[in-house]
């Protein structure tokens, strides 16, 4: 079977180990992105301008209308996280007395989600149906928020890992951290500095597109 994200192979698993560790790493995000979200909500605000998110109920107006909208776009962590409850039966999850948060705190909410999330994460990749639906809701969630928010923190993405493992792409996806020069695979400890960018990203369209062969480019940006 087919990972239902990235169509690599993935066994009988609805997603392979590369994307359920990028679905991992979004959800780990999401709670943070959704503060610095908060504090953006008044115009002319940015993330990191030192500003707390509002703790009032009501948002006064002007506000920033596309800061609103991505922000509210978070709720589908709950429902996923709901779901995600009743398709395993988890009592603890779906009672009254121990639902996942307050419904009128949906930061509170976010966090929990987030975290019942990953900490399913294998049984989502492996048993769950719904496991494409919701890795490819929380990817559009993360790069909505993300482009949004543009926080200096947060790591720049820098596409997927073409470095051939056993014969075939790694494919991890490859973030570089602020601050920071080298871009470090997760998966294979593949290192690419700045002086192999351009052949990087050789190396990705080729790859990524069908392309590759073994000892093209992917082959060739080993362990720098």
């Amino acid at each position: 079977m087919s990972c239902e994200i990235c169509e690599r192979p993935a066994g009988t698993a609805y997603l392979c180990a590369r994307c359920e560790a990028d679905l991992a790493e979004r959800l780990g995000q999401l709670p943070a992105l959704y503060v610095s979200l908060g504090a953006m909500l008044a115009p002319g605000r940015s993330a990191d301008s030192g500003g707390r998110a509002p703790a009032a109920v009501e948002v006064p107006l002007p506000v920033r209308t596309d800061v609103v909208d991505v922000r509210g776009g978070f709720g589908i962590l709950p429902m996923w996280a709901r779901a995600l409850a009743d398709d395993r039966r988890l009592p603890e999850l779906t009672s009254p007395r121990k639902r996942i948060a307050a419904p009128d705190d949906l930061g509170h909410r976010v966090t929990a989600a987030c975290t019942a999330l990953v900490a399913a994460r294998g049984w989502i990749a492996a048993s769950w149906p719904a496991a494409g639906d919701c890795a490819r809701e929380v990817r559009d969630l993360y790069d909505g928020a993300r482009s949004v928010v543009g926080a200096a923190d947060l790591p720049a993405r820098m596409g997927r890992c073409p470095q051939l493992v056993h014969g075939a792409a790694c494919g991890a996806e490859l973030l570089l951290p602020a601050g920071q020069q080298v871009v470090v695979c997760r998966f294979c400890q593949s290192r690419f500095p700045p002086g192999v960018w351009a052949a990087l990203r050789v190396a990705q369209a080729r790859v990524f597109s069908g392309a590759a062969a073994p000892g093209g480019p992917a082959a060739r940006l080993s362990h720098a």
